[in-house]
């Protein structure tokens, strides 16, 4: 059993390192778990921009009462913690009394008996949880260590992902503007190939006045002089 999930945890990594998107790594996350913990129930709950709250990666999964918003307290708290938590956890231990009314009511609403969240930069990205199992078989030590390497190699993922479509987003304003900018100095040198135009135009129309003021000088004065002569 311990071979065969450290063989999950390696071709896991493998295969998740590439996902540049931060949904396809999380749904990839419980494919997984969901290969490994056959006799459970997992549900991996993500951020979704128009629900406004974490909902379940799976269309089949959601459900009205699995909403959480990202300033729940419990949701705040959890953004700072750096482990994997049980019920238990929350039922009987001490230093967790500060938010064991808001974790108990998480629990009660989801089923959950494991929870597994994926952190960076103390905001949580999504959250996976495993239900009861038949028969009430307890999550051994080697699976709760599973879950935490697999915790660990998935917050990497998520955090290049993160930045993937962060820089992507940068590049795609950066063209935005670039595009812009070029517009600009089209426009610009277009107006000032048609001012040059103008000016082009006024001096050969000056020219062509001059031209034609000279001779009709000369026959004006020679009209003078001849009538002047004829006199």
């Amino acid at each position: 059993r311990n071979s065969s999930l450290s063989l999950k945890r390696r071709q896991y990594q493998k295969s998740i390192i590439s996902l540049l998107n931060i949904e396809d790594a999380i749904a990839r996350v419980q494919e997984l778990i969901d290969e490994i913990f056959t006799d459970t129930r997992s549900i991996v709950l993500y951020w979704n921009d128009a629900a406004g709250a974490f909902i379940p990666v799976k269309p089949e999964d959601r459900d009205e009462n699995l909403k959480f918003r990202i300033f729940d307290d419990f949701m705040l708290w959890l953004g700072e913690q750096d482990r994997i938590f049980s019920r238990h956890d929350f039922e009987h231990g001490k230093k967790f009394a500060v938010v064991r009314d808001a974790a108990l009511d998480f629990f009660k609403i989801t089923g959950a008996e494991i929870l597994v969240p994926f952190n960076l930069n103390k905001s949580v990205l999504a959250l996976l949880y495993l239900v009861g199992r038949e028969g009430g078989k307890a999550y051994t030590k080697k699976e709760l260590r599973f879950l935490l390497e697999i915790r660990d190699i998935t917050t990497v993922s998520l955090s290049n992902a993160a930045l993937y479509e962060r820089l992507h987003a940068m590049l795609f304003h950066l063209e935005e503007k670039v595009k812009e900018r070029t517009s600009e100095l089209s426009n610009a040198q277009a107006q000032l190939i048609q001012q040059e135009k103008m000016a082009s135009l006024g001096v050969m129309v000056a020219g062509i006045a001059h031209e034609i003021n000279t001779p009709t000088s000369i026959v004006s004065g020679a009209t003078e002089n001849l009538n002047s002569n004829l006199q």
